[in-house]
């Protein structure tokens, strides 16, 4: 994580880089490998540093790695998330608003669409035009 300082938009901002990293599975003896050059913007809560429920960031970026059998994938957002810290009061969910695409080598790509801002736990994946409705809660 390297912290770039203040951009144009007078919010800090940090390039965040991670380079061969890996999660070994013990029950399928597989292992899940990747890298990521992703951005995060704190657009506020800054200047009240002991509430960290008012934080919020935009995230932009992209994934790339190898799933649990070897195969291939990508994730690309292609519209910035936006990680709400306060949502943590009434649910598990941070990410509220935004769109990634994943794409698994061999297979349709899955749209994900994070919703409009609300803390929810709900979010749309589209595959092959079809809209799937999900709810964590």
């Amino acid at each position: 994580v390297t912290n770039q300082g203040i951009n144009n938009q007078g919010n800090m901002w940090f390039t965040v880089e991670i380079n061969n990293a890996s999660i070994t599975l013990a029950n399928s003896n597989g292992t899940i490998s990747w890298n990521s050059n992703r951005t995060r913007e704190w657009i506020e809560g800054y200047s009240s540093m002991l509430n960290p429920f008012d934080d919020k960031y935009l995230i932009s970026g992209s994934v790339t790695g190898n799933g649990v059998s070897g195969n291939p994938f990508s994730l690309n957002i292609t519209d910035e998330l936006l990680v709400d810290l306060g949502c943590l009061l009434f649910s598990p969910c941070i990410i509220t608003n935004g769109e990634t695409i994943f794409s698994p080598n061999g297979y349709s790509d899955r749209i994900i669409n994070y919703g409009n801002g609300e803390c929810d736990c709900s979010f749309v994946i589209t595959i092959n035009g079809t809209a799937y409705n999900i709810s964590l809660e």
